[in-house]
Parts: structure tokens; C-alpha cells; sequence
């Protein structure tokens, strides 16, 4: 395998002077496996530990705005149930935090 000087990464097509800090993956120049980049995969699917290439980040989450009343008065009303809250912050958390990193993976 020929080197350039500035390689893709295998994993996102980036190049490495622009892969960006942070992403789900290490910087693969095309020497790592999946699981070097990833992790292992558990039984349940998902992998771990966090690849211990590349630049460790921490998450800090952040605190949302939210109203208390509005939550349990449409709880108390049976509009929602507290799954439902649940799953709708998943999904605006996973939906930001791919808008935040411009789309990439």
C-alpha cells in the first residue's frame, strides 16, 4: 500500500489533516480492523470498549431546557408516558449531535 502525504481515512473517506476530533471512530489509514476501530461487538450488538486509538473524548451532556408542569400534566392526561419523553430526547440528542458534527460519522 502506497502512502500519500496527507491518506483517507478507510472508515469515512476523510482525508487526515481534516478528520475531524471527536467522531465514532479513529483515524484508520487502512492497517486497522473493525474492531480495532470500533471495538469489540458484544452479544447485545453494540461495541466496547471506545477505540483507544486516536483522540479520547469526553461528553459532557448538558442540561436541556425543559417545562416540569407541561412533562407531568401530560403524563396526568395520559397524552404521554415518561417512555415516550424518554425516547424523544434520545432521538433530538441523536439528531443534534449529528448536525453538530456536520453529518459525519
Amino acid at each position: 500500500m502506497t502512502t500519500s502525504p496527507d491518506p483517507k481515512c478507510t472508515t469515512c473517506g476523510i482525508r487526515q489533516s481534516n478528520h475531524p476530533v471527536g467522531v465514532r471512530h479513529a483515524f484508520n489509514d487502512g492497517s486497522m480492523t473493525a474492531s480495532e476501530t470500533f471495538g469489540q461487538r458484544r452479544p447485545d450488538g453494540s461495541r466496547g470498549p471506545a477505540p483507544t486509538s486516536g483522540p479520547q473524548v469526553q461528553v459532557v451532556e448538558q442540561p436541556w431546557p425543559f417545562d416540569p408542569v407541561l412533562r407531568q400534566a401530560l403524563i396526568d392526561k395520559g397524552v404521554i408516558t415518561p417512555d415516550d419523553l424518554v425516547n424523544a430526547e434520545r432521538t433530538i440528542r441523536a439528531v443534534t449531535a449529528q448536525f453538530m458534527s456536520g453529518g459525519q460519522t
